[in-house]
């Protein structure tokens, strides 16, 4: 969505004043203000006009199947971008398979990530600023569709001489009797819930000697320092072999799901159609 009057006249391949007089005309059809000037000179929806934007949408998508007919669609001919806001630990997971596809087969598609870190990540919907999410934290919006993408479960991880794997039985109990855990953050907001629950289960009863938010560097001191530290498998999997790690499940709390969420806006969005399909396809048949 444009948030400016000179934006959206720039898309629709019209002058700043045509935009603005259709502009007028639309605020006087519907009674309402549709967009006012927010912050830097930006426009923003009125609740009149969100709550308008998906009927009209969906309208404007049935008129065009109409006049046009649906055309082959060749992810090549793309020459736009789609907003995807994804929490970190679904980045990590995701996006070098979905960008690795996009460069094969739409180079034109630009993919701009914005990160959502927690339950506040339901504002960006709310303000129309993504158009695709990807979280384990539930949305739940009017008009926002969802499917499962993929699960996952919490594993162990440590050198494969560690000598945790003499007494690892799959329990939290057997972690605790390791002299050195590398746990995946201190700031909780950034965590995945999952390594949030681990670490609040076992800080107390190990010696803790090294604390970062990031999962990778986790991984990386582990292997260099013969410490232990815990992620998921879907993240740590390719990086065991480069690591020389060992890694086996922990029998505790399930990882939530990770989720796809789209707006109805956005449903019938060639590119956006296109990046959900391709997140599908890569993820949700594992």
């Amino acid at each position: 969505m444009q948030k400016s009057v000179r934006g959206a006249a720039d898309e629709m391949c019209i002058t700043p004043s045509a935009m603005s007089l259709n502009l007028k005309q639309l605020r006087e059809l519907f009674d309402d203000e549709l967009l006012v000037r927010g912050q830097a000179g930006k426009m923003h929806l009125t609740k009149r006009a969100k709550a308008l934007a998906p009927e009209v949408h969906a309208t404007l998508s049935q008129l065009e199947v109409l006049f046009c007919g649906r055309q082959p669609f060749d992810p090549a001919s793309l020459q736009t971008e789609v907003r995807l806001g994804v929490s970190p630990y679904a980045a990590s997971v995701v996006l070098p398979a979905l960008l690795s596809k996009i460069r094969r087969e739409a180079p034109g598609l630009r993919i701009v990530v914005k990160s959502l870190w927690d339950i506040s990540g339901i504002q960006p919907f709310v303000d129309r600023d993504i158009d695709i999410g990807l979280t384990y934290f539930d949305i739940d919006l009017q008009n926002v569709h969802k499917r499962t993408l993929f699960s996952d479960e919490g594993v162990v991880l440590a050198s494969k001489s560690h000598k945790i794997w003499k007494q690892f039985d799959g329990s939290l109990k057997s972690i605790r009797d390791c002299e050195v855990v590398v746990f995946t953050g201190r700031t909780r907001v950034l965590l995945h819930p999952h390594l949030v629950y681990l670490e609040k289960r076992l800080s107390d009863s190990c010696q803790v000697n090294l604390i970062v938010s990031d999962p990778l560097v986790a991984i990386q001191a582990a292997a260099e320092n013969n410490l232990v530290t815990f992620s998921g498998r879907r993240f740590s999997e390719p990086l065991l072999k480069r690591y020389h790690l060992a890694a086996e499940p922990i029998r505790s709390k399930p990882f939530p799901d990770t989720s796809l969420y789209w707006h109805e806006i956005s449903h019938n969005d060639p590119a956006c159609q296109y990046v959900r399909e391709s997140l599908l396809s890569l993820f949700n048949s594992k």
